[in-house]
């Protein structure tokens, strides 16, 4: 061997054995369990640590830590050579991800510092990937059209259904409800009362939400949405006829002049109020301004304040009953903000609800011979407004209508009403005329009864409607003439509903 070729060789063996005396003097982690990966569960499972040689154990005792989801796990230390085994004071947890570490703060019996570190990780979830927003309705920045429409959120995996509802919240607040679909992605809310009109609201999902395997998000999540297009009049949604109580009793429907067909809505009751529903508030002086009846009677708005989505009117008089009449709304009618109508709207109503339909005069009945001992032979005659002109033939014998001579008598008047509807005595005692030419006949009315004939069941023909009984004398005379029994204009029952014309019964003396 040549003299440089021993000088190669002793290099080589003085470098091998300066990495032997390096490794010999290294201190590090040999194995741990129960090692990197997933577990179904905790039960089992070991938390152990060995080093490459019998560490300090005060060192290496106080440069262990293991956390679950983050929090610190506590526990007790036990030894077996160089092996260290942990036992947590809880068991492992099933659903969470435990992360085990041992820093270079660990030293061997030399005064060697551990190298490298550990840092190990093991789970307890079925996965481990973390949940995200995968769409949201409406869109950020998007616009909502409807006060009551839902807000939706979906997310990319199950998310945990006993705990999501702390976790999103909508500002300002509106109260509402939270529910998951069936697969528990789909996160919805259903306000219980409506958006404000032109607001903007914030949803946020907390960096707290976690999905069915205990994973949390990360980061929060939110977006925002307006509720409405400004851009877009007020639609009128509905017109109905509601009572003082406000409940629906009709809807009406507008006329069309593009069907060329008209639209008339039958039924109106005279005190019945007009309600227009629309899309989202108006302006009530717009609207105030713009509705009219077309047939004279006025209108007022009974809603208060600047806006409103429903107002209500009342007709100041009541429409006479059997005549038609129309209500308009001119274009015009405005949001709040400015945003109008464009074309008119006209509602052809009838008024002709049975509620409403004003007394109606049937006819009369009255003894030829109130003188008469015995009731039945009295000669109760009745006379119908449906055939006018019948004779009505007074004698002048005693027990009858003797000339000249105010007999005592009582005169039935049979009237039609309305359903619900009584007799107000006192407009019938003012209504109630009986008027002849030639002097025929007088009669002067004493009271008002509201009863009929005390010794008689009522007209057979009649018995479905209302009696009234006028007491009073009735003075026979020589003279032939026509004999006008009559309730004049303005009659009206206990409802209010009133006569506009005189109703007259003429018959033949």
């Amino acid at each position: 061997m040549t003299a440089s070729a021993k000088a190669f060789t002793l290099a080589l063996l003085c470098a091998c054995s300066s990495c032997e005396l390096l490794r010999a003097s290294l201190f590090y982690v040999s194995s741990w369990t129960p090692g990197e990966g997933r577990f179904e569960s905790g039960d089992g499972l070991t938390i152990s640590v060995t080093f490459s040689e019998p560490p300090d154990r005060v060192s290496a005792e106080n440069a262990f830590s293991m956390t679950a989801d983050g929090a610190d796990v506590s526990g007790a230390f036990s030894w077996k050579g160089s092996t260290l085994s942990f036992t947590p004071f809880a068991p492992i947890r099933e659903m969470a991800s435990y992360r085990l570490e041992v820093s270079g703060d660990a030293m061997n019996a030399r005064g060697v510092s551990l190298d490298p570190a550990l840092e190990g990780r093991f789970t307890t979830r079925a996965e481990d990937a973390l949940p995200a927003v995968l769409s949201t309705a409406p869109e950020c920045g998007a616009t909502m059209p409807g006060r009551f429409d839902c807000v939706a959120i979906t997310f990319s995996e199950p998310i945990d259904p006993a705990t999501y509802r702390d976790c999103l919240s909508v500002v300002p607040y509106v109260f509402g409800v939270w529910s998951l679909d069936t697969v528990g992605t789909t996160a919805r809310f259903v306000p219980l009362e409506p958006w404000a009109w032109g607001g903007e609201y914030n949803v946020t999902v907390s960096s707290m939400l976690i999905d069915a395997c205990g994973n949390s998000i990360g980061g929060s999540y939110a977006f925002r949405f307006s509720v409405g297009d400004d851009r877009c009049a007020p639609v009128l949604l509905e017109a109905a006829a509601v009572d003082s109580s406000g409940d629906v009793r009709a809807i009406v429907y507008p006329d069309y002049p593009e069907d060329e067909s008209i639209t008339e809505n039958d039924g109106w009751e005279g005190p019945w109020l007009l309600r227009l529903s629309f899309s989202e508030p108006v302006s009530l002086e717009s609207l105030a301004s713009r509705v009219s009846c077309e047939d004279g009677i006025g209108m007022t708005l009974d809603t208060l304040g600047a806006t409103a989505e429903v107002a209500t009117f009342s007709l100041d008089e009541r429409p006479v009953w059997g005549r038609r009449f129309s209500v308009r709304m001119r274009a015009g009618v405005a949001d709040a903000l400015g945003n109008a109508t464009t074309s008119d709207m006209v509602f052809r109503l009838v008024s002709n609800g049975p509620e409403s339909e004003p007394p109606k005069f049937i006819g009369i009945r009255l003894p030829l011979a109130p003188g008469a001992d015995l009731p039945s032979d009295r000669e109760l005659s009745a006379f119908g407004l449906d055939l006018p002109f019948s004779t009505l033939a007074l004698s002048c014998d005693e027990d009858r209508y003797p000339v000249g001579v105010a007999t005592g008598t009582s005169i039935e008047l049979y009237i039609k009403l309305a359903p619900g509807a009584s007799i107000d005595a006192l407009s019938v005692m003012d209504a109630f005329g009986v008027t002849s030419t030639n002097g025929a006949l007088v009669f002067s009315a004493d009271r008002v009864s509201m009863s009929g004939l005390t010794y008689a069941e009522p007209y057979e023909a009649w018995v479905a409607y209302a009696i009234a009984r006028i007491d009073g004398t009735m003075t026979n005379r020589v003279d032939s003439g026509i004999v006008t029994f009559a309730l004049a204009a303005g009659l009206k029952d206990s409802s209010g509903n009133v006569a506009a014309e005189a109703q007259r019964l003429p018959l033949l003396k």
